[in-house]
């Protein structure tokens, strides 16, 4: 009868399948001894230690100032939350910007349509003193709006220069 009894199957059995590789998983216990052992605590009584809460509360404390003292006065969600913030604003600059960019380009574009003139001219490259319709009229466009004269001024489509576009 001894053989057949739960107890006696687990004392002496071999669980079946395989144990999970990699390291073994950090338990609630290994992080309260970390932290304590950062505090300059031993942690081999850490469970009596724990049973006086006002010291236990004295020391989680102090663990956390440690660990946010790593970080600045500033909590690290705060910061992220910051900086969140600025990256979206940031972006939606850069879209504003573009659309407005977008917004020269596309009105020069429908004007030489409806006027049926012609986008191009015989020589296009920087010594030329007519570089074409298209481009001329974003010259001129460009010594009223700043932002599109940095543009015209930093892409290399409007200097000759493009690799994608060659203008000959």
């Amino acid at each position: 009868m001894g053989q057949s009894r739960n107890a006696y199957r687990v004392l002496v059995g071999r669980p079946e399948g395989k144990r999970p590789s990699g390291r073994p998983r950090r338990r609630w216990e290994d992080n309260i001894k970390m932290d304590l052992r950062e505090v300059g605590y031993d942690d081999r009584e850490w469970i009596h230690f724990a049973q006086d809460r006002d010291q236990w509360r004295a020391y989680v404390r102090t663990a956390m100032n440690l660990r946010l003292s790593c970080f600045g006065s500033v909590r690290i969600d705060t910061q992220l939350d910051q900086q969140l913030k600025s990256d979206v604003a940031r972006h939606n600059e850069m879209v504003k910007k573009n659309r407005e960019i977008m917004k020269s380009l596309i009105d020069t574009t429908c004007f030489l349509a409806m006027q049926v003139l012609p986008f191009r001219g015989h020589g296009e490259n920087e010594d030329s003193l007519n570089k074409g319709n298209y481009i001329e009229c974003l010259h001129l466009l460009s010594s009223y709006d700043t932002t599109l004269r940095e543009h015209v001024e930093s892409s290399t489509t409007f200097k000759g220069t493009s690799t994608e576009f060659k203008i000959t």
